[in-house]
């Protein structure tokens, strides 16, 4: 769907369009305005064209069209009896404005009702829903647009910046390229992006449907952002669609993979995404985005699109030398040259992804806050500081002490949440902080509190900030083995994809 604002002046619109406080004229008008949305046989056509407001010999419309703009505004505006049109101004815009156009013409008493407008396509259901006027709903479908023209250099730049250069750049690159062969129509490739962070997949994403934008390959610079699990069924997957033809659409998959698996709801959404690419493919172009690591939605989407090419791009972790050029640059923002605290560990630790840089140097540029600019608060200890020397908390702890015996489990559970501690405290201070595996074995005879001392510990765990949840997966034996060849190794892993 192409949504359009024009702005065009009319050498008769002050003879023939009437005075705003003429109630019966404005009637006339606004007949005529509703009856050009019909075709000869009085059946609706394929786009409509409204009159938003009109003064002098200026005039301003809105339309949306499921085809290129061709002569729909003077077609129009002939129909009104106006004469010597001139098109001062065509601009795409949001269904959202598309949709405020609209209720202005209403309180403006050109158009009868607003709803009845955007009840003409299904596609465009979804703008009666939000805002002062609109209906309440769970779902969402959002639309932007983009930049008329933003410098390669710039979107090269930020590529960099993102940390996803490494496989973004590359497909700039052969986006730039010219077609071999003339052609109309249809996209070769979609995409597939995986970053950490929602906010860093859509920008990703927007900054490619720029380039494809800028190098002829989209038609409409609008394009459409709806989330996977609101899409409930394959009404929703034609409607969000036909909303983005002409254009793009990215779909938030976010959700889908929880904890390293994915339920029997999950895999229905991806099949309805899979139809998406097999039935609207050729009418525009998808980018699909997942968090880093959705491994399982990454194979499951896959597995569904058989002759789909997926362009992958990813958000990298920073190298030793990135990692150093990143912070550099972000306390040159700052107008302060970075010291050993801001690069500790940068050379012996893991690699760092773009956000844990950016806790890095907020936690830096908060020390440097009060130890050089503010020193007169440099002996106050920060609220995490303190949180991390806490003693042990919890009421599980405290149940664990009060057992007999069970001095080693005792030791061992101080052990783990003073590693935790000392853990805070470093990164509190900018050195690198890892935890090691905690997996654990419990033996005993029946009776000997093994079950009992899990669950405790579990909780303990949970309540010291060790574990995000205190929850804990029992199962048997009964639990584990299949009673059919080959079954033992399905529920054992179903075992711990439910953990």
């Amino acid at each position: 769907m192409l949504s359009y604002c024009f702005e065009v002046t009319a050498d008769n619109a002050e003879q023939v369009l009437p005075p705003k406080e003429d109630n019966s004229a404005l009637a006339s008008l606004r007949n005529r305005i509703e009856a050009f949305r019909l075709d000869e046989n009085g059946l609706e056509k394929d786009y409509f064209i409204f009159l938003e407001q009109y003064h002098g010999n200026h005039l301003t419309l809105g339309a949306a069209l499921t085809e290129h703009l061709g002569r729909e505004p003077q077609d129009f505006l002939q129909s009104l009896g106006l004469t010597g049109i001139r098109l001062e101004k065509a601009e795409e815009i949001t269904g959202s404005r598309l949709r405020g156009m609209l209720e202005k013409a209403e309180d403006q008493k050109l158009v009868a009702d607003w709803r009845s407008w955007l009840d003409q396509f299904d596609c465009l259901h979804f703008y009666r829903r939000g805002g002062h006027h609109f209906e309440p709903s769970s779902r969402i479908l959002r639309d932007k647009l983009l930049a008329r023209k933003r410098p390669w250099a710039e979107l090269a730049r930020r590529a960099e910046e993102l940390m996803c250069s490494g496989s973004l750049l590359p497909e700039l690159e052969r986006i730039r390229r010219p077609a071999a062969v003339p052609f109309s129509g249809g996209y070769p490739v979609h995409y597939l992006v995986q970053a950490e962070h929602f906010p860093d997949q859509q920008e990703i994403a927007g900054l490619l449907l720029q380039a494809l934008y800028q190098a002829g390959r989209l038609e409409s610079r609008r394009y459409c952002i709806c989330n996977l699990d609101d899409v409930k069924g394959f009404m929703d997957v034609t409607e969000i669609c036909g909303n983005a033809a002409h254009g793009a659409l990215v779909v938030m998959a976010g959700e889908v993979e929880r904890g390293g698996a994915i339920a029997k709801s999950d895999l229905n959404s991806i099949k309805l995404l899979a139809d998406c690419f097999d039935l609207f493919g050729d009418s525009l172009q998808m980018v699909v985005c997942l968090p880093t690591g959705a491994a399982e939605a990454r194979e499951a989407l896959l597995e569904q699109l058989e002759g789909t090419v997926l362009v992958e791009l990813r958000e990298e972790p920073a190298t030793p030398e990135q990692a150093r050029a990143y912070l550099r640059k972000r306390a040159k923002k700052d107008g302060v040259p970075g010291d050993r605290t801001l690069y500790r560990g940068l050379d012996d630790g893991p690699s760092l992804r773009r956000t844990e840089l950016d806790e890095r140097h907020r936690r830096w540029h908060d020390c440097l806050l009060r130890s050089r600019v503010y020193p007169q608060y440099a002996h106050m200890t920060p609220a995490r500081d303190l949180a991390a020397a806490r003693k042990p908390k919890g009421d599980a702890y405290q149940r664990l002490q009060e057992l007999v015996g069970l001095e080693r489990v005792k030791a061992v559970t101080d052990q783990i949440l003073d590693y935790a501690k000392a853990q805070r405290l470093f990164a509190a201070q900018g050195m690198v902080s890892a935890m090691p595996a905690l997996h654990m074995v419990f033996t005993g005879s029946p009776g000997s509190a093994k079950t009992t001392v899990a669950r405790l510990l579990a909780e303990i765990l949970a309540e010291n900030r060790v574990l995000p949840y205190g929850r804990l997966y029992e199962v048997g034996r009964a639990d584990l083995v299949g009673k059919y060849v080959g079954w033992t190794a399905k529920l054992v892993h179903e075992a711990f994809q439910n953990a």
